[in-house]
């Protein structure tokens, strides 16, 4: 009499998995660390919010045509010590990209043009962000940093743990 031995395959698959969970869960601590340890030199209002502009922001990152667009942003702009404020526009009008907000630059800013917002610029990055939509821009991304488990927070998590490990390297 032959007695079967069935092996569970999905014992190793499950393993693998919440390995590649905790993995993910280091990441994402790593991360949201990071972010926090950075200085927001530009005084951005957390506190303000802005629902149209935190859902542009949504759907950029949802719609898979757009979503790299999102990442160029959200890896250029931000932590927020990142974004500077533009020194001068190359136009005289000149919009936001994500809350088509009239923007102006530190040049027309001393000649009396106050009644716009301020634009700023990334690191390497030749869109120019308003402050509402950086720091929009901020609160949509650090949410998905610290949900890692989603498939938007995996693809946050990876962008930033490279550039988090590139800033370690620069710092020591």
């Amino acid at each position: 009499m032959e007695q079967k031995i069935e092996v569970d395959s999905n014992s190793e698959k499950d393993l693998y998995i919440n390995k590649k969970q905790k993995w993910r869960g280091v990441i994402s601590r790593k991360n949201k660390v990071w972010f926090d340890s950075k200085e927001n030199v530009n005084n951005f209002d957390l506190s303000k919010s802005d629902e149209i502009i935190y859902n542009k922001i949504r759907n950029i990152f949802e719609n898979e045509k757009t979503r790299n667009f999102g990442i160029h942003l959200a890896t250029n702009f931000l932590p927020l010590n990142n974004p500077s404020q533009c020194p001068i526009l190359p136009s005289e009008k000149y919009f936001c990209k994500i809350s088509e907000y009239e923007l102006t630059d530190l040049l027309r800013i001393k000649t009396g043009d106050r009644n716009k917002s301020m634009g700023y610029v990334g690191l390497q990055s030749n869109v120019v962000l308003s402050a509402d939509a950086i720091r929009e821009l901020y609160k949509f991304v650090i949410q998905h940093i610290i949900k890692f488990d989603t498939q938007l927070g995996q693809i946050l998590n990876h962008a930033f743990d490279k550039i988090r490990l590139n800033d370690k390297k620069h710092n020591l």
